[in-house]
Protein backbone atom coordinates (compact mmCIF):
# COMPACT_ATOMS: atom_id res chain seq x y z
CA UNK A 1 0.00 0.00 0.00
CA UNK A 2 2.23 3.37 -1.08
CA UNK A 3 1.59 6.57 0.09
CA UNK A 4 3.94 8.34 -2.10
CA UNK A 5 1.74 9.34 -4.33
CA UNK A 6 3.34 12.25 -6.14
CA UNK A 7 6.15 9.55 -7.30
CA UNK A 8 5.34 8.92 -10.31
CA UNK A 9 6.47 5.74 -12.47
CA UNK A 10 7.63 7.01 -15.46
CA UNK A 11 10.92 5.85 -17.38
CA UNK A 12 12.94 8.59 -16.22
CA UNK A 13 13.13 7.65 -12.91
CA UNK A 14 13.43 3.93 -13.22
CA UNK A 15 17.82 3.43 -13.84
CA UNK A 16 18.27 2.72 -17.90
CA UNK A 17 18.50 -0.63 -17.79
CA UNK A 18 15.04 -1.02 -16.07
CA UNK A 19 13.68 1.70 -18.42
CA UNK A 20 13.98 -0.11 -21.56
CA UNK A 21 17.66 0.47 -21.98
CA UNK A 22 17.96 4.64 -22.72
CA UNK A 23 18.12 7.37 -20.35
CA UNK A 24 15.28 9.11 -20.61
CA UNK A 25 15.70 13.38 -19.52
CA UNK A 26 12.75 15.01 -17.65
CA UNK A 27 10.38 16.53 -19.73
CA UNK A 28 10.29 20.39 -19.62
CA UNK A 29 7.05 21.82 -17.82
CA UNK A 30 4.82 24.40 -19.13
CA UNK A 31 5.33 27.70 -17.18
CA UNK A 32 1.84 28.20 -15.61
CA UNK A 33 1.91 32.04 -14.24
CA UNK A 34 2.27 32.24 -10.28
CA UNK A 35 2.34 28.02 -10.25
CA UNK A 36 5.32 25.81 -9.80
CA UNK A 37 5.48 22.48 -10.14
CA UNK A 38 5.58 20.47 -6.72
CA UNK A 39 8.77 18.64 -6.24
CA UNK A 40 8.95 14.65 -6.63
CA UNK A 41 8.04 12.76 -3.11
CA UNK A 42 6.11 16.05 -1.77
CA UNK A 43 3.00 14.81 -1.50
CA UNK A 44 3.82 12.99 1.53
CA UNK A 45 1.29 11.53 4.46
CA UNK A 46 1.75 13.08 7.62
CA UNK A 47 2.95 16.48 8.94
CA UNK A 48 6.12 17.95 8.19
CA UNK A 49 8.41 17.04 11.09
CA UNK A 50 8.01 19.54 13.78
CA UNK A 51 4.78 20.88 12.09
CA UNK A 52 1.85 21.59 13.89
CA UNK A 53 -1.61 20.91 12.60
CA UNK A 54 -2.56 24.42 12.08
CA UNK A 55 0.62 24.88 9.56
CA UNK A 56 -0.10 20.98 7.85
CA UNK A 57 -3.21 22.94 7.17
CA UNK A 58 -1.80 26.10 5.96
CA UNK A 59 0.55 24.06 3.20
CA UNK A 60 -1.92 21.98 2.10
CA UNK A 61 -4.56 25.10 1.65
CA UNK A 62 -1.89 26.96 -0.50
CA UNK A 63 -0.98 23.83 -2.59
CA UNK A 64 -4.50 23.40 -3.13
CA UNK A 65 -5.00 26.77 -4.68
CA UNK A 66 -1.82 26.57 -6.63
CA UNK A 67 -3.28 23.50 -8.48
CA UNK A 68 -6.68 25.07 -8.89
CA UNK A 69 -4.93 27.88 -10.59
CA UNK A 70 -2.99 25.97 -12.83
CA UNK A 71 -5.87 24.21 -14.13
CA UNK A 72 -7.88 26.97 -14.56
CA UNK A 73 -4.96 28.00 -17.19
CA UNK A 74 -5.10 24.73 -18.79
CA UNK A 75 -7.69 25.26 -21.73
CA UNK A 76 -5.17 27.85 -23.09
CA UNK A 77 -2.21 25.65 -23.42
CA UNK A 78 -1.44 23.40 -26.13
CA UNK A 79 -2.13 19.98 -26.20
CA UNK A 80 1.18 18.59 -24.83
CA UNK A 81 1.79 21.03 -22.11
CA UNK A 82 -2.01 20.78 -21.00
CA UNK A 83 -1.02 17.23 -20.85
CA UNK A 84 1.52 17.89 -18.41
CA UNK A 85 -0.76 20.26 -16.20
CA UNK A 86 -3.94 18.17 -15.75
CA UNK A 87 -1.47 15.10 -15.15
CA UNK A 88 0.61 16.94 -12.48
CA UNK A 89 -2.25 18.71 -10.49
CA UNK A 90 -4.94 15.45 -10.74
CA UNK A 91 -2.51 14.23 -8.74
CA UNK A 92 -1.76 17.01 -6.48
CA UNK A 93 -5.24 16.67 -5.79
CA UNK A 94 -5.91 13.05 -5.27
CA UNK A 95 -6.07 13.63 -1.08
CA UNK A 96 -8.15 16.78 -1.76
CA UNK A 97 -10.94 15.92 -3.97
CA UNK A 98 -13.55 13.60 -4.17
CA UNK A 99 -13.20 11.03 -6.94
CA UNK A 100 -16.22 12.13 -8.66
CA UNK A 101 -14.11 15.36 -9.49
CA UNK A 102 -10.87 13.97 -10.49
CA UNK A 103 -12.46 11.40 -12.57
CA UNK A 104 -13.21 14.24 -14.52
CA UNK A 105 -9.67 15.28 -15.20
CA UNK A 106 -8.29 12.31 -15.86
CA UNK A 107 -10.93 12.63 -18.70
CA UNK A 108 -9.52 16.00 -19.82
CA UNK A 109 -6.09 14.26 -19.52
CA UNK A 110 -7.20 11.39 -22.18
CA UNK A 111 -8.91 13.61 -24.29
CA UNK A 112 -5.74 16.22 -24.03
CA UNK A 113 -3.32 13.19 -25.10
CA UNK A 114 -5.54 12.04 -28.48
CA UNK A 115 -4.70 15.40 -29.31
CA UNK A 116 -1.27 15.94 -28.11
CA UNK A 117 -0.43 12.27 -29.90
CA UNK A 118 1.09 11.38 -26.89
CA UNK A 119 1.39 7.95 -26.49
CA UNK A 120 2.85 8.19 -22.58
CA UNK A 121 0.07 10.99 -21.86
CA UNK A 122 -2.42 8.36 -23.17
CA UNK A 123 -1.18 6.05 -20.73
CA UNK A 124 -1.29 8.09 -17.96
CA UNK A 125 -4.86 8.97 -18.82
CA UNK A 126 -6.24 5.59 -19.30
CA UNK A 127 -4.69 4.53 -15.78
CA UNK A 128 -5.80 7.44 -13.74
CA UNK A 129 -9.09 7.13 -15.11
CA UNK A 130 -9.20 3.78 -14.18
CA UNK A 131 -7.84 4.25 -10.44
CA UNK A 132 -10.83 7.00 -10.07
CA UNK A 133 -13.55 4.55 -11.82
CA UNK A 134 -12.55 1.78 -9.09
CA UNK A 135 -12.73 4.92 -6.18
CA UNK A 136 -16.32 5.69 -7.67
CA UNK A 137 -16.96 1.59 -7.38
CA UNK A 138 -17.29 1.50 -11.25
CA UNK A 139 -15.42 -1.95 -11.52
CA UNK A 140 -16.46 -3.03 -14.85
CA UNK A 141 -15.55 0.19 -16.17
CA UNK A 142 -12.11 -0.07 -15.27
CA UNK A 143 -11.52 -2.91 -16.39
CA UNK A 144 -12.82 -2.02 -20.02
CA UNK A 145 -10.37 1.16 -19.56
CA UNK A 146 -7.00 -1.73 -18.35
CA UNK A 147 -7.65 -3.43 -21.53
CA UNK A 148 -7.80 0.09 -23.81
CA UNK A 149 -4.25 0.72 -21.65
CA UNK A 150 -3.16 -2.67 -22.28
CA UNK A 151 -3.30 -2.56 -26.14
CA UNK A 152 -1.99 1.17 -26.26
CA UNK A 153 0.62 1.16 -23.36
CA UNK A 154 4.33 2.51 -24.68
CA UNK A 155 6.50 -0.74 -24.58
CA UNK A 156 8.19 0.22 -21.40
CA UNK A 157 9.32 -1.03 -18.18
CA UNK A 158 6.72 1.76 -16.33
CA UNK A 159 4.09 0.86 -18.21
CA UNK A 160 4.28 -2.33 -17.45
CA UNK A 161 4.64 -2.25 -13.79
CA UNK A 162 1.65 -0.44 -13.40
CA UNK A 163 -0.64 -2.66 -15.94
CA UNK A 164 0.36 -5.64 -14.29
CA UNK A 165 -0.40 -3.98 -10.87
CA UNK A 166 -3.77 -3.02 -11.49
CA UNK A 167 -4.16 -6.84 -12.15
CA UNK A 168 -3.12 -7.95 -9.33
CA UNK A 169 -6.07 -5.40 -7.70
CA UNK A 170 -8.52 -6.72 -9.99
CA UNK A 171 -7.30 -10.62 -8.82
CA UNK A 172 -7.39 -9.89 -5.65
CA UNK A 173 -10.65 -8.33 -5.85
CA UNK A 174 -12.58 -11.15 -7.44
CA UNK A 175 -10.72 -13.85 -5.39
CA UNK A 176 -8.23 -15.50 -8.55
CA UNK A 177 -5.45 -15.52 -4.79
CA UNK A 178 -3.71 -17.95 -7.35
CA UNK A 179 -3.10 -15.32 -10.38
CA UNK A 180 -2.04 -12.80 -7.76
CA UNK A 181 0.42 -15.22 -6.23
CA UNK A 182 1.67 -16.26 -8.95
CA UNK A 183 2.05 -12.22 -10.23
CA UNK A 184 3.48 -10.94 -7.18
CA UNK A 185 6.19 -13.55 -6.36
CA UNK A 186 7.13 -14.17 -9.99
CA UNK A 187 6.81 -10.89 -12.18
CA UNK A 188 6.23 -8.19 -9.57
CA UNK A 189 8.82 -9.03 -6.80
CA UNK A 190 12.00 -9.66 -8.91
CA UNK A 191 11.23 -5.87 -10.50
CA UNK A 192 11.04 -4.46 -6.92
CA UNK A 193 14.22 -6.58 -6.20
CA UNK A 194 16.13 -4.84 -9.04
CA UNK A 195 15.29 -1.49 -8.27
CA UNK A 196 16.40 -1.46 -5.01
CA UNK A 197 19.52 -3.00 -6.48
CA UNK A 198 19.96 -0.79 -8.87
CA UNK A 199 18.77 2.02 -5.97
CA UNK A 200 16.54 3.29 -8.00
CA UNK A 201 14.32 6.21 -7.11
CA UNK A 202 11.16 4.35 -7.50
CA UNK A 203 12.13 1.70 -5.67
CA UNK A 204 10.55 2.41 -1.99
CA UNK A 205 7.16 3.19 -4.08
CA UNK A 206 7.52 -0.32 -5.82
CA UNK A 207 7.84 -1.79 -2.43
CA UNK A 208 5.42 -0.45 -0.95
CA UNK A 209 2.79 -1.38 -3.43
CA UNK A 210 4.04 -4.59 -3.70
CA UNK A 211 4.07 -5.88 0.08
CA UNK A 212 0.14 -4.08 0.09
CA UNK A 213 -0.64 -6.54 -2.12
CA UNK A 214 1.07 -9.11 -0.60
CA UNK A 215 -0.22 -8.03 2.69
CA UNK A 216 -3.64 -8.14 2.03
CA UNK A 217 -3.20 -11.27 -0.11
CA UNK A 218 -2.51 -13.12 3.26
CA UNK A 219 -5.60 -11.49 5.14
CA UNK A 220 -7.71 -12.95 2.62
CA UNK A 221 -6.50 -16.43 2.66
CA UNK A 222 -6.31 -16.04 6.80
CA UNK A 223 -2.30 -16.26 7.01
CA UNK A 224 -0.67 -14.39 9.52
CA UNK A 225 1.72 -12.05 7.98
CA UNK A 226 4.38 -12.22 10.37
CA UNK A 227 4.70 -15.58 9.92
CA UNK A 228 4.12 -16.27 6.09
CA UNK A 229 6.41 -13.53 5.31
CA UNK A 230 8.61 -12.39 7.96
CA UNK A 231 10.63 -9.92 5.59
CA UNK A 232 7.40 -8.58 4.40
CA UNK A 233 6.49 -7.72 7.82
CA UNK A 234 9.58 -6.07 8.66
CA UNK A 235 9.26 -3.89 5.62
CA UNK A 236 5.97 -3.07 7.16
CA UNK A 237 6.94 -2.00 10.24
CA UNK A 238 9.90 0.42 8.30
CA UNK A 239 7.56 2.19 6.83
CA UNK A 240 4.66 2.48 10.27
CA UNK A 241 5.66 6.47 9.66
CA UNK A 242 3.04 6.38 7.17
CA UNK A 243 -0.74 6.16 8.32
CA UNK A 244 -2.11 3.50 6.39
CA UNK A 245 0.90 1.14 7.29
CA UNK A 246 0.29 2.09 11.21
CA UNK A 247 -3.10 0.98 10.53
CA UNK A 248 -1.84 -2.11 8.78
CA UNK A 249 0.31 -3.10 11.91
CA UNK A 250 -2.78 -2.35 13.93
CA UNK A 251 -5.07 -4.74 12.17
CA UNK A 252 -1.85 -7.82 12.15
CA UNK A 253 -1.88 -7.47 15.86
CA UNK A 254 -5.37 -7.86 16.10
CA UNK A 255 -5.26 -11.09 13.68
CA UNK A 256 -2.17 -12.10 16.10
CA UNK A 257 -4.47 -11.59 19.05
CA UNK A 258 -2.54 -8.81 20.46
CA UNK A 259 -4.89 -6.12 21.08
CA UNK A 260 -2.59 -3.99 23.15
CA UNK A 261 0.02 -3.76 20.46
CA UNK A 262 -3.12 -2.98 18.17
CA UNK A 263 -5.02 -0.35 20.52
CA UNK A 264 -1.20 1.40 20.91
CA UNK A 265 -1.06 2.30 17.42
CA UNK A 266 -4.42 3.22 16.91
CA UNK A 267 -3.77 5.92 20.05
CA UNK A 268 -0.16 6.65 17.88
CA UNK A 269 -2.25 7.74 14.93
CA UNK A 270 -4.64 9.28 17.04
CA UNK A 271 -2.20 11.62 18.35
CA UNK A 272 -0.03 11.95 15.42
CA UNK A 273 -2.95 13.59 13.68
CA UNK A 274 -5.03 15.45 16.57
CA UNK A 275 -7.91 12.75 16.89
CA UNK A 276 -7.54 12.36 12.85
CA UNK A 277 -8.58 15.94 12.28
CA UNK A 278 -5.31 16.55 10.34
CA UNK A 279 -5.97 13.80 8.10
CA UNK A 280 -6.89 15.13 4.70
CA UNK A 281 -10.40 15.01 3.34
CA UNK A 282 -9.49 12.76 0.30
CA UNK A 283 -6.88 9.95 -0.93
CA UNK A 284 -5.32 8.32 1.66
CA UNK A 285 -7.80 9.20 4.33
CA UNK A 286 -10.39 6.73 2.97
CA UNK A 287 -8.79 3.49 3.48
CA UNK A 288 -6.73 4.63 6.82
CA UNK A 289 -10.19 4.45 8.48
CA UNK A 290 -11.50 1.84 6.47
CA UNK A 291 -8.44 -0.72 7.97
CA UNK A 292 -9.31 1.12 11.51
CA UNK A 293 -13.26 0.26 10.78
CA UNK A 294 -12.15 -3.23 10.82
CA UNK A 295 -9.82 -2.80 13.88
CA UNK A 296 -12.16 -1.44 15.74
CA UNK A 297 -14.72 -4.80 15.18
CA UNK A 298 -12.10 -7.16 15.76
CA UNK A 299 -11.40 -5.37 19.06
CA UNK A 300 -14.61 -5.20 20.14
CA UNK A 301 -17.02 -7.88 22.78
CA UNK A 302 -19.11 -8.09 19.17
CA UNK A 303 -16.08 -10.18 17.50
CA UNK A 304 -16.17 -12.16 20.22
CA UNK A 305 -18.11 -15.54 20.63
CA UNK A 306 -19.49 -15.99 24.41
CA UNK A 307 -17.16 -17.67 26.83
CA UNK A 308 -13.80 -16.70 24.85
CA UNK A 309 -11.15 -15.57 26.96
CA UNK A 310 -12.71 -12.58 29.19
CA UNK A 311 -8.71 -11.04 29.24
CA UNK A 312 -10.12 -9.87 25.99
CA UNK A 313 -12.97 -8.48 26.92
CA UNK A 314 -12.56 -4.71 24.77
CA UNK A 315 -9.19 -2.28 24.16
CA UNK A 316 -7.38 -1.14 26.89
CA UNK A 317 -7.34 2.64 28.23
CA UNK A 318 -11.00 3.16 26.66
CA UNK A 319 -10.24 2.87 23.14
CA UNK A 320 -14.28 3.31 22.70
CA UNK A 321 -16.46 4.52 22.06
CA UNK A 322 -13.94 7.91 21.55
CA UNK A 323 -12.43 6.71 18.58
CA UNK A 324 -15.37 4.71 16.51
CA UNK A 325 -16.69 7.42 16.44
CA UNK A 326 -14.71 9.83 15.05
CA UNK A 327 -14.31 7.07 12.34
CA UNK A 328 -17.72 7.15 12.13
CA UNK A 329 -18.02 10.88 11.10
CA UNK A 330 -15.27 10.39 8.62
CA UNK A 331 -15.92 7.33 6.93
CA UNK A 332 -20.04 9.07 6.58
CA UNK A 333 -18.67 11.40 4.20
CA UNK A 334 -17.87 8.92 1.40
CA UNK A 335 -20.94 7.10 1.07
CA UNK A 336 -21.36 5.69 -2.77
CA UNK A 337 -17.48 5.38 -3.00
CA UNK A 338 -15.15 2.64 -3.00
CA UNK A 339 -12.23 2.03 -0.67
CA UNK A 340 -8.91 1.72 -2.36
CA UNK A 341 -5.77 1.93 -1.18
CA UNK A 342 -2.52 2.79 -2.22
CA UNK A 343 -1.66 3.98 -5.44
CA UNK A 344 -3.54 1.57 -6.26
CA UNK A 345 -2.34 -1.69 -4.18
CA UNK A 346 -6.17 -3.20 -2.94
CA UNK A 347 -9.61 -2.54 -3.55
CA UNK A 348 -11.64 -3.03 -0.02
CA UNK A 349 -15.13 -2.55 -1.09
CA UNK A 350 -17.99 -0.12 -0.38
CA UNK A 351 -17.18 2.69 2.45
CA UNK A 352 -20.57 1.89 3.33
CA UNK A 353 -19.63 -1.72 4.66
CA UNK A 354 -17.27 -0.13 7.18
CA UNK A 355 -19.09 2.22 8.55
CA UNK A 356 -21.67 -1.46 9.07
CA UNK A 357 -18.79 -2.63 10.19
CA UNK A 358 -18.31 0.40 13.25
CA UNK A 359 -21.74 0.32 13.63
CA UNK A 360 -21.62 -3.44 14.71
CA UNK A 361 -17.85 -2.41 16.91
CA UNK A 362 -19.94 -0.25 19.17
CA UNK A 363 -22.60 -2.96 20.14
CA UNK A 364 -21.76 -3.92 23.24
CA UNK A 365 -23.50 -7.53 22.32
CA UNK A 366 -20.75 -10.81 22.28
CA UNK A 367 -21.21 -12.59 18.58
CA UNK A 368 -23.83 -14.90 17.75
CA UNK A 369 -22.71 -18.29 18.29
CA UNK A 370 -23.33 -20.94 15.67
CA UNK A 371 -24.51 -24.61 17.17
CA UNK A 372 -21.15 -26.66 17.03
CA UNK A 373 -19.05 -24.24 16.55
CA UNK A 374 -15.25 -24.49 17.16
CA UNK A 375 -14.02 -21.95 19.28
CA UNK A 376 -11.74 -19.62 17.25
CA UNK A 377 -8.45 -20.35 16.75
CA UNK A 378 -5.13 -18.45 16.74
CA UNK A 379 -4.94 -15.78 13.81
CA UNK A 380 -8.78 -16.66 12.87
CA UNK A 381 -10.41 -14.31 14.83
CA UNK A 382 -12.78 -11.37 13.39
CA UNK A 383 -9.98 -9.18 11.93
CA UNK A 384 -8.38 -11.89 9.01
CA UNK A 385 -11.33 -12.24 6.59
CA UNK A 386 -11.31 -16.03 4.99
CA UNK A 387 -13.70 -15.25 2.97
CA UNK A 388 -16.28 -15.32 5.39
CA UNK A 389 -19.03 -13.18 6.70
CA UNK A 390 -19.63 -14.79 10.28
CA UNK A 391 -15.64 -13.87 11.57
CA UNK A 392 -16.83 -10.26 10.41
CA UNK A 393 -18.57 -10.58 13.34
CA UNK A 394 -21.90 -11.40 11.31
CA UNK A 395 -23.90 -14.10 12.42
CA UNK A 396 -24.01 -16.80 9.67
CA UNK A 397 -26.43 -19.93 9.97
CA UNK A 398 -25.46 -23.31 10.02
CA UNK A 399 -25.64 -25.15 6.61
CA UNK A 400 -28.58 -27.21 6.00
CA UNK A 401 -28.67 -30.52 4.63
CA UNK A 402 -27.97 -30.44 1.10
CA UNK A 403 -27.22 -27.26 0.86
CA UNK A 404 -23.20 -28.30 0.67
CA UNK A 405 -24.46 -29.28 -2.86
CA UNK A 406 -26.53 -26.83 -4.17
CA UNK A 407 -30.03 -28.49 -3.17
CA UNK A 408 -32.58 -28.32 -0.50
CA UNK A 409 -36.15 -30.04 -0.50
CA UNK A 410 -38.30 -28.21 0.08
CA UNK A 411 -41.25 -30.52 0.16
CA UNK A 412 -41.38 -30.65 3.79
CA UNK A 413 -41.87 -26.93 3.96
CA UNK A 414 -44.33 -26.72 1.41
CA UNK A 415 -46.50 -29.12 3.25
CA UNK A 416 -46.51 -27.97 6.58
CA UNK A 417 -49.57 -28.17 8.62
CA UNK A 418 -50.65 -24.50 9.76
CA UNK A 419 -48.77 -22.47 7.77
CA UNK A 420 -50.21 -19.36 5.71
CA UNK A 421 -48.93 -19.47 1.78
CA UNK A 422 -47.22 -16.11 2.46
CA UNK A 423 -45.18 -18.11 5.44
CA UNK A 424 -44.81 -21.15 3.25
CA UNK A 425 -43.12 -18.68 0.33
CA UNK A 426 -41.24 -16.85 3.28
CA UNK A 427 -39.76 -20.55 3.98
CA UNK A 428 -39.02 -21.09 0.56
CA UNK A 429 -36.95 -18.17 0.23
CA UNK A 430 -34.70 -18.85 3.17
CA UNK A 431 -34.09 -22.31 2.07
CA UNK A 432 -32.88 -21.10 -1.76
CA UNK A 433 -29.20 -22.02 -2.17
CA UNK A 434 -26.77 -18.97 -1.98
CA UNK A 435 -24.88 -19.43 -5.02
CA UNK A 436 -21.39 -17.38 -5.85
CA UNK A 437 -21.51 -15.94 -2.39
CA UNK A 438 -18.24 -13.75 -1.35
CA UNK A 439 -17.20 -11.85 1.30
CA UNK A 440 -18.06 -8.79 -0.47
CA UNK A 441 -22.09 -8.71 -1.06
CA UNK A 442 -21.58 -5.80 -2.82
CA UNK A 443 -19.47 -6.57 -6.12
CA UNK A 444 -20.27 -5.79 -9.77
Amino acid sequence: MPVDFRLRLEEAEFPADVAGGEEVTERPVPEVAGVVRPGVGQQRQGRPPGAQVGEHDGIRREGVRLARAALAQADGLPPAAACEVLNECRWALFDYEPPAETVRLSERLERQSLLARSPYFQGEGLMTLAIDQLRLGQVTDAQSTLLAHERTMPATHASQWLQLTMETVLDLWHGRFAAAEARLFNVAGPIVARAHAERARVADTLQQTWQGQVFWLRRERGELIRSTDPEVFRQIEGHAFFAIWRAGLALASADENDLTAAALHVRALDEDYGGFAAFPPHGWTVPVAALLAELCLAMSPAARAPGEDSALEGPPDGLFPGTAGRLRVILSRYAGEFVLAGWPSVLLGPAERFSGLLAMAVERRPRHKVAGEPPPASGQRCGIPCARLGAQGIPVPAPRPGREQGLVDNSKKREAPGLTPAEQRAGRAEQRPVQNRRRWPYRS
